[in-house]
Formats: C-alpha cells, structure tokens, sequence
C-alpha cells in the first residue's frame, strides 16, 4: 500500500489521518477489493483516527429491494454484502466499530446500506459486546 508504485501511497501518509471518509464507495467494490481498502484505510489512520465507511446491505428492506431489481453486480450498480460480512472483513482489517445504522424508512441510506463509525484496533478492544447504534443527530434548524 505503501512505496513509489502508481498505486502506491506515499510512506508519509501511513498512520497520518485523522479521518477517512468512504462513501458511496464500497457499493460498488467486490469483497476482495473491499477488505483490501479497509487494509488501506486501517494503515492511514492514526492510532486515535476514526474512518465513516458505507456498504450496500443486503439484509434492509430497500438493499434486498433493489438487489432484486439488479441483474448482477457492477461497477455501475451495487455489490450486496450483509453486515456479517462486513464486520469479518473490518475485523481481519484491524478496525473496531463504534456504531453503525440501523435501517429507519425515513432515511434512504439507513434504509438501504449499512454505515458504520470505525477505529483502529486497541488492545482495550472487546469483541464480546456488539456496537452500538449510531444515533442521528438533528440540528435545530432542520427540526424548526
């Protein structure tokens, strides 16, 4: 991942963010490519780093709904995953998750993908309890 390669990052930027944002991204990748770039967004996070990654979701109502419709899997469509799969991808990756969605109709992304708050790895890590549900914040302006 890292080296003067055309794919490569500069060796500056290992361990150098303090957060990475993939969005709308991984539903397009296969699992190959997705654990891949969660290898890579694990190695540019700074110990106390935190990444936001979403995911196509196939255990939602409105993931199953268009997995339904779509033919098969493409750059120009999604790549279902579950988020069983997810997590065993994240945990080979060396990230913990802080919370993730949860589907809500009132929201097409919770409705549809899987969102998730990551961290790198800590030795205070626990696998023993789930994450918990990240929780919507609303400004107050958009609540008048």
């Amino acid at each position: 991942a890292f080296g003067d390669g055309p794919r490569a990052y500069p060796e500056r930027f290992r361990h150098s963010f303090d957060f990475v944002v993939c969005f709308d991204v991984m539903v397009h990748m296969d699992l190959h490519t997705m654990y891949k770039t969660l290898k890579r967004i694990r190695a540019l996070l700074k110990p106390t780093g935190k990444a936001f990654i979403s995911t196509a979701n196939l255990a939602t109502p409105d993931g199953w709904a268009r997995f339904e419709r779509q033919r098969r899997a493409s750059v120009g469509g999604f790549c279902f995953v579950t988020p069983d799969a997810v997590k065993t991808l994240l945990d080979h990756a060396d990230l913990d998750i802080l919370c993730t969605s949860k589907p809500d109709p009132a929201n097409t992304y919770y409705h549809r993908d899987f969102l998730a708050l990551l961290a790198p790895k800590s030795a205070a890590s626990s696998a023993a309890d789930p994450p918990p549900m990240c929780e919507p914040r609303v400004s107050q302006q958009a609540a008048a």
